[in-house]
């Protein structure tokens, strides 16, 4: 089946996902306060306002900037960080090379608050993971995730450390 869910406006995004079996086929995620849109469409790419986006590179822990949920268990030395308050957003950052990678401190995401950005990441070449290793593109609207997402393997192990 398929389904489709939207997203509020307490944090200035909105969200909106169509899923499938797979998890979500198509994606767009809107910051209301920048005016910037970013899609994904499982197979075909990310996109912000019709410019094709991708990730980061950047592999070492110092030289990264980094978005929050809450604070890790392990500070790292990374180079910057942001707390944004809207995962979604964070991993749209995150697909577009804004942001070298993202985290949160507990398993507090639902996933209408991070399916679009997650197709998102995967559709520009950024990972995203549950710490746990559960999975991550489901319908179970009770779920919820911790999330650690990267523009490379490198980098999301590194922060994968600091967010358990």
């Amino acid at each position: 089946g398929s389904g489709m869910a939207w997203g509020g406006r307490a944090s200035g995004a909105a969200r909106a996902w169509a899923a499938g079996q797979v998890g979500p086929r198509a994606a767009r995620v809107v910051n209301r306060a920048r005016r910037l849109g970013t899609t994904g469409v499982r197979g075909r790419g990310a996109f912000r306002d019709d410019t094709r986006i991708s990730a980061s590179e950047v592999v070492r822990v110092e030289d990264s900037f980094v978005a929050l949920s809450t604070f890790p268990n392990r500070m790292l030395q990374w180079k910057q960080f942001r707390a944004l308050g809207s995962c979604a957003l964070a991993l749209c950052d995150v697909a577009a090379g804004v942001f070298d990678g993202y985290f949160d401190g507990g398993s507090v995401h639902a996933p209408w608050d991070y399916l679009g950005g997650y197709l998102i990441c995967l559709e520009a070449g950024a990972h995203v993971i549950d710490i746990q290793d559960r999975p991550l593109a489901l319908g179970d609207p009770n779920a919820r995730r911790h999330l650690v997402a990267a523009g490379t393997p490198d980098l999301l192990s590194e922060l994968r450390k600091a967010a358990g």
